[in-house]
């Protein structure tokens, strides 16, 4: 029986905390769908309530070719998720890739998603040499 509630506890709690969540936004809609990806040469998005969408963008950080969300949308519309970078070689010094900006529709309304390139910037110096706006609906 001791063996029982030692082990009861860590398979309980995993558990209960999956049932928790941030109960305003709402869960990416499945249906079977990737999400879709969008990139520079688009202009406007539009998605479901719910959906997960991708903007992906060529640069090379080893330069300090960095694309990045200037203004934060707005949250009751759409929230950022993640930024991840995939280099084309791994193995290779330098080597450039793309960065896949991932979205989550949260709303029912308009944003827009302003995109710079901000060149061997520092935190203190935001120069852009390059933008990219994104106007953004999203519907019910």
């Amino acid at each position: 029986m001791r063996a029982l509630r030692t082990l009861l506890p860590p398979l309980v709690i995993p558990l209960v905390l999956v049932g928790c969540g941030d109960s305003e936004s709402p869960a990416p809609a499945d249906n079977g769908d990737e999400p879709k990806s969008y990139g520079l040469s688009d202009d406007e998005i539009v998605v479901g309530n719910g959906d997960e969408f991708l903007i992906e963008i060529r640069e090379n950080p080893s330069v300090g070719d960095a694309w990045q969300l200037i203004e934060d949308p707005d949250r009751a519309v759409v929230e950022f998720v993640d930024e991840e970078f995939v280099s084309d070689d791994p193995e290779a010094t330098g080597a450039g890739g793309e960065t896949t900006f991932t979205f989550r529709a949260t709303g029912s309304g308009s944003t827009t998603l302003e995109m710079g390139n901000c060149y061997r910037c520092a935190d203190d110096q935001e120069k852009y040499t390059d933008t990219h706006t994104f106007d953004v609906t999203v519907e019910d």
